[in-house]
This record gives structure tokens, sequence and C-alpha cells, in this order.
């Protein structure tokens, strides 16, 4: 029973180790539950905790790490009525990541272990490694080399003079239009989950108070400006400015004002007007 945070940490990610080892040993045909170096108690597999102690220190050092680097919240442990710690749903699923980590980590040390009681017999017996797949081409004869067929473009089939080539310069535009647009549809999935997230780092507290020194000084400068120069003439922006703005590209846009891409989207659209203060390098820009 755990006293305490790191106790139930530990005792969960030794549960998820042992479950690995259980099924690694079922996986090779062992009993996990006929024990070499642990006694044979029932409701147990000794076995399976053999195994488990060739790792054990790989998962205290994951522990370790997960305890200097991350920032736990209350939901993450609670305790029993009988004043045992247990890891909260969240955290438990997270710490479920590391299943396969263990399951490499034990595949070698599982099937050693087959080994040395198979080849312990009278008869030995030959064991298969089919958590490592290390011997799986032992024992099957040289294959003939095949001869190398002509590669053909994947999409429209045109023989490819380059074998290495999968696709023909016809049509690799459309592939690679194909493949931004699935890239940008996923990127707006992604960012529009890390924004609901409350763990947004848009919304951090250093994120906010960056963002409200920027529009400070971006105020304090549109003011100074106008003091000098006055607010602009709208019917002047409306004639000579906002047309040559709607020939440009958000990235030019950037780069010309120094404003943010959603402020530069806004004002090509004609949503937001563009301050004067930036009329001037705008009319260069087209000269």
């Amino acid at each position: 029973m755990a006293g305490c945070p790191l106790n139930a940490l530990l005792n969960l990610a030794y549960a998820l180790g042992e479950l690995e080892a259980r099924l690694a040993c079922l996986a090779l045909g062992l009993d996990p539950g006929l024990g070499v170096v642990h006694t044979d108690q029932p409701a147990r597999d000794s076995l399976a905790l053999d195994v488990l102690e060739a790792i054990r220190p790989d998962i205290d050092h994951w522990v370790l790490e997960v305890v200097g680097t991350r920032a736990f919240r209350k939901s993450d442990y609670y305790e029993t009525q009988r004043g045992v710690f247990r890891v909260g749903a969240d955290l438990a699923r997270s710490m479920a990541d590391m299943l396969p980590a263990w399951r490499r980590a034990l595949a070698p040390i599982v099937e050693e272990v087959a080994i040395a009681i198979g080849s312990s017999s009278e008869r030995p017996v030959r064991v298969a490694t089919k958590l490592t797949e290390s011997h799986r081409g032992s024992g099957r004869g040289r294959v003939r080399a095949q001869p190398r067929l002509f590669a053909a473009c994947r999409s429209c089939g045109l023989i490819l003079d380059d074998a290495d080539r999968a696709v023909c310069d016809d049509c690799l535009a459309d592939l690679d239009a194909e493949r931004a647009a699935k890239l940008a549809a996923t990127g707006k999935v992604t960012l529009a989950v890390m924004r609901a997230s409350p763990d947004d780092p848009a919304r951090s507290p250093e994120a906010t108070a960056k963002k409200r020194a920027k529009s400070r000084s971006t105020s304090l400068a549109m003011r100074a400006w106008e003091r000098e120069h006055g607010r602009g003439d709208s019917e002047v922006y409306e004639r000579e400015i906002l047309p040559r703005i709607q020939k440009m590209t958000v990235p030019q846009l950037i780069k010309l004002t120094g404003l943010s891409q959603f402020h530069c989207w806004k004002v090509r659209k004609g949503e937001r007007r563009l301050h004067a203060r930036h009329w001037a390098i705008i009319l260069e820009a087209h000269t």
C-alpha cells in the first residue's frame, strides 16, 4: 500500500511492467506463476516478477524523471479512506504510454529465460524468438534476387527513367498540392485542440504578459505618430492604399509592417484598417 504519491506512482509503474512480463511469458509458453527467484504463492505470477527485476532500474529511472520534470495537479492523485494513495485516471493513462517501452525491454530477457529452460531439458526444446524475432531468418535458404522491374508512376502508370522515383513530373504538382491541403487541414485541427486545452501555451502567464507589452508598445507608437502626422484621410486609404494592400500576400504585409499574421489577414480582407504610419511603406513597395 502506498503511503505517499511517489510510492503510488512506483506501484502503478511496477504493475504495468508486471503486466507486460506476464504477457511475454505466456507468448513463449512459460507459466508466469512458476517462479525461479520469487517463491510461488497463490494469486501471484512469480516468474513474471522474476523477469521484471531485470528492468526494475529502468522503471525507477523513468519514475524519477517524471517526478523531476512533470508539474503535477491535484487530480493526479487521490487518497482512500484507509489513507492509501492512488494515481488519478489522467496520470494513469499517460503512464500507460510506457507499455511499449517495457515490452521491448522485457522481450530479450524473457526469451533468454525460455531458451535457458528449454535447453536444460533432457530433450532440448527449441524456442522461437517470437518477441524480438532475432532468429527470424535462421534456417531459411538463400533467396535468389528477383530481377528489378521498371519503375512506373503510381498515379498515371507512366514508365519512369529513374527507378528510385514513384511519381512522374506531371503528377508531382497535383500530389504536392494534395499533401499541402492535408497538412493544412491537420494543422488547423491540431491548433484547435491545442487552443481548447487548458495547457495552451498561448494562454500561459508569460504569453499573456508578452501580448500585453506588445499591445501597449504598439498603442504608444500609434498615438505618437498621430500627434505628429494626424490620423490619415480615410478617402485616401480607400482610393490609394487598400487596392495596393489587396494585391499583396499576407506574408508580404507581415514583412513590411511587422504586424501579426491575423491582423494582416484582416487588413487584406478589408475588415480592419491599416494604421496611417504604415501607408508610406505600402506606397513605396509599389513604386
